[in-house]
């Protein structure tokens, strides 16, 4: 058992400077854009931007494939990974009993749930996709904390050695190239229910 000790909660801090979109000069640009939100003030501007975030989030910890964003910016969804070998502590359990207590996750198979985005089966490319990225917000991560334990054989499962982008289905690489015709007819007199 290794010891492990609290931290100083009085120690300084640094906090990387982050940009927000709900922002005041965000929303005169869009009052610029569009005039007939003349009246639209920062209460309900915010309010509507976290609104959407909200039903988002929702659709992607409720489904399996996720969603696809607005203007075809790309997908985010919940994929089930393998436990990385590097120990996961529980901070928590550790600081009430005074030595270091890993994580197992016997409870999800010992798989941890993480929020992948992706831009790769876009409709239409994305000039410099490759410098896109999400960074899931503190809500977003805290509700699939919650949902993910009781839910987790509903996601997708990721292979840590195949890239996501195999996930998707791209129909330029999969063409089918047999001569014979596919049609959808059937022939009654060869079924049998009973031979498989």
């Amino acid at each position: 058992m290794q010891a492990i000790r609290k931290p100083d909660l009085n120690a300084p801090r640094f906090r990387k400077n982050v940009k927000r979109m709900a922002t005041i000069e965000n929303l005169k640009k869009f009052k610029e854009k569009y005039r007939s939100y003349e009246d639209l003030d920062y209460k309900t501007y915010k309010t509507i931007i976290e609104k959407h975030c909200e039903l988002i989030r929702g659709v992607v910890i409720d489904t399996r494939d996720g969603i696809e964003l607005p203007e075809g910016i790309g997908n985010i969804f919940i994929g089930a990974c393998p436990q990385r070998k590097k120990q996961i502590v529980d901070y928590k359990k550790s600081l009430e009993l005074g030595y270091k207590v890993t994580n197992m996750n016997f409870a999800t198979d010992g798989t941890l749930g993480k929020i992948f985005y992706t831009n790769y089966n876009s409709k239409y490319k994305i000039k410099d996709r490759d410098m896109w990225a999400f960074n899931a917000v503190r809500q977003f991560k805290r509700a699939l904390g919650k949902t993910y334990p009781d839910n987790w054989k509903l996601y997708l499962s990721i292979d840590s050695s195949k890239p996501v982008s195999s996930l998707y289905f791209n129909p330029r690489k999969y063409v089918d190239r047999s001569i014979d015709v596919n049609d959808d007819s059937f022939d009654l007199v060869l079924y049998n229910e009973f031979e498989f």
